[in-house]
């Protein structure tokens, strides 16, 4: 059926509203609502800039991928190509550890038939929806194939086009001889559609432009290889291309006359993000595509931003920065600022510090090697103290209740803990062994006097069994709001040890890749190690599954780039959402991971990823971070973050901060 004729009256000596389509062809600033059109099967750029689009989540809010057709060696027809490449998209967001329920949506099945005449799909049905839809700013619809499924959408609803913004890359720069790159070819009445209608139109030309995004397979391997489970598939699939097109065409792998391959897709997203430096552009009259392919210069027509020129090194530094982190941006909180002002420093020479809010309304805290509050790294040094700590987060003071300097009680045996948690009025730690291998086992102690004494259980996880290090999930007082009857412990997959590498300068390093398990235990069995599950993966419905066998367990949280040999997990419940605090890349050197899930074994998405915290403030030396749920707001906004690091940070270190809402 024929949609949208009083559309097109193909426009030759005017355009009428041109001045205001020159006024709409600057990106509004903040965050702006995105649809990707996409071949994504085609070849292997369209995949970079799905992933580019989600991990660039303070700038674009991704509200729908769309499948285009295609037709060439990878696929039989365009319909065949729409399909390949809708299922494409959901194995990519199926790496990225995104839904594509109500997400991802199939295309048209041919191309347009002339210029006049829409081909209906799902997609430019969805485009239509969302163009509609109440908003402060237009749809940014971005295509990175034939324009299709975009052009369907304007013949069918033609006053889409004053609530849209369309990006697309295809054609060559405007004074070629002819216009026709692939995803130009493919469906040159489509292209008409957009270069003739009252469109905002943001064009990037693949010749000359997009084209300058080459890159070798050995610089994909240093920026993306082992960096996060998208990174590899991302490298791998561009590997596996290299060998489908190049390797039996004698094309070298690398050295000077290396292979490259142009990431062609990219560009586009490289403009929403950062279009006043990534992408230099131009806004002229936008030329006349004729029936062959080729541009036809023509005056009163409606303006165009052309991109003319990209910045290569500047557009794959921020592509490999945000793809090396190991989850996509969290979707509910945009970020983590911290106020140096408040910091403040206490118990010199004491480090670790976990934490937790007891049933008395105090925080206790763990602290290993010193001697506590008032004391230092010699006097009243222990390797394990228990410390109370009074008043609120602006207001308090640390009292040794269990070793350190003047305590209420002696300490009766020594080790590391870096998890402590209150629940039914009772103590509970995890203990490692010092002096000895910190990761050669783990234990359970607990105390039912709120620290003056403390009981070990019989039994430990071991290292052999891929078990080190563990921490408590902290909920509210006494353990208030849990989610359920359960105990809930994050155990780090050791990649060394269970003694100290020999080449360590700290006597820790991060493990590489970084893998956290989780194990959950009935409340009030928790001293029975039989009692014990691990997860496991999950089912068919998505649903968590537990074993008590070890062997069977699967990791809930991973980051090839390593994580910590410690780690905090905490619930905030303004938020409601479970925070994962832990190092990236190296230790000792304030890589700072922070982390948040909607139930304790994720999906995991990244609040923070920072290779130097506190730089400019203070010592760049940090390597453990925890947040107390007693001092978080009631809307979960707000908090004081306790941490500690090598020497000035050596310490118990708190400083106030606030999450940025989404």
């Amino acid at each position: 059926m024929p949609y949208g004729l009083m559309l097109l009256v193909w426009l030759g000596p005017q355009a009428e509203g041109a001045e205001t389509i020159r006024e709409q062809l600057t990106l509004p600033k903040g965050r702006i609502d995105v649809v990707l059109d996409s071949d994504m099967y085609n070849e292997v750029d369209d995949q970079f800039a799905l992933a580019y689009a989600l991990h660039s989540a303070d700038r674009i809010d991704l509200k729908a991928v769309c499948a285009a057709p295609f037709k060439n060696h990878r696929s039989t027809s365009a319909s065949d190509g729409m399909e390949r490449s809708y299922n494409e998209t959901l194995r990519v967001l199926e790496i990225l550890q995104r839904s594509s329920d109500e997400f991802v949506f199939r295309g048209s099945k041919t191309f347009l038939p002339d210029r006049h005449t829409a081909v209906d799909s799902p997609a430019a049905r969805r485009i239509i929806e969302l163009a509609k839809q109440d908003r402060q700013g237009p749809l940014v619809v971005v295509g990175l194939g034939a324009a299709t499924n975009i052009a369907s959408a304007l013949l069918i609803e033609p006053t889409i086009s004053d609530r849209i913004m369309v990006v697309w890359i295809g054609g060559h720069p405007y004074d070629w001889d002819h216009a026709r790159d692939f995803n130009l070819n493919q469906d040159i009445a489509a292209a008409q559609v957009l270069f003739g209608v009252g469109v905002p139109l943001v064009h990037v030309p693949a010749g000359d432009v997009a084209a300058s995004l080459t890159i070798s397979l050995p610089e994909l391997e240093i920026g993306l290889k082992g960096k996060s489970p998208i990174a590899d598939a991302l490298y791998r699939n561009v590997e596996m291309y290299y060998q489908e097109t190049a390797a039996n065409k004698g094309q070298p792998r690398s050295g000077s006359n290396a292979w490259r391959k142009v990431i062609w897709d990219i560009a586009t997203i490289a403009w929403l993000v950062d279009p006043e430096n990534a992408v230099t552009s131009q806004i002229v009259t936008r030329p006349l595509l004729t029936d062959a392919g080729n541009w036809q210069q023509a005056t009163h027509r409606y303006p165009v931003r052309v991109a003319v020129r990209l910045d290569r090194e500047r557009i794959y530094t921020d592509l490999f920065a945000k793809l090396g982190r190991p989850y996509l941006p969290s979707p509910t909180i945009g970020g983590v600022e911290f106020d140096f002002r408040t910091h403040r420093r206490l118990a010199q020479g004491s480090d670790n510090w976990p934490t937790t809010w007891a049933d008395d309304g105090n925080l206790y805290a763990v602290w290993g090697d010193g001697g506590g509050f008032d004391g230092t790294n010699s006097k009243g040094r222990v390797t394990l103290g228990v410390a109370r700590i009074e008043g609120d987060a602006d207001n308090y003071v640390g009292k040794n209740v269990w070793g350190g300097f003047e305590p209420e009680h002696a300490a009766t045996f020594g080790g590391k803990s870096y998890g402590i948690l209150s629940v039914d009025t009772t103590l509970a730690m995890w203990l490692v062994p010092q002096p000895g291998p910190h990761l050669s086992e783990c234990r359970l102690a607990q105390s039912g006097d709120r620290g003056q004494t403390w009981q070990q259980a019989d039994w430990a996880f071991r290292f052999d069994q891929g078990l080190s290090i563990p921490t408590f999930l902290n909920f509210g007082r006494n353990n208030a709001g849990a989610r359920d009857e359960f105990l809930y412990s994050y155990f780090i997959e050791p990649q060394w040890g269970p003694k100290t590498p020999a080449e360590s300068q700290y006597g820790f390093e991060v493990h590489k890749p970084g893998r956290i398990h989780l194990a959950r235990v009935p409340k009030r069995q928790m001293m029975q190690r039989d009692r014990f599950e691990f997860f496991a993966g999950r089912d068919d419905k998505n649903q968590p599954t537990w074993t008590r066998s070890i062997g069977d367990k699967q990791a809930v949280f991973r980051d090839d780039n390593g994580v910590g040999w410690n780690v905090s997990v905490s619930f905030n419940a303004g938020l409601n959402r479970y925070l994962l605090a832990t190092e990236h890349s190296a230790t000792h050197d304030g890589k700072f991971g922070l982390f948040d899930a909607p139930q304790p074994w994720g999906p995991w998405t990244t609040v923070a990823y920072e290779d130097h915290w506190a730089e400019g403030h203070l010592e760049v030396s940090t390597f453990y971070w925890n947040f107390p749920t007693k001092w978080q707001s009631s809307d979960g906004r707000t908090f004081t973050m306790v941490f500690t690091g090598k020497n000035s940070n050596d310490s118990w270190n708190t400083v106030a901060g606030r999450f940025l809402r989404r």
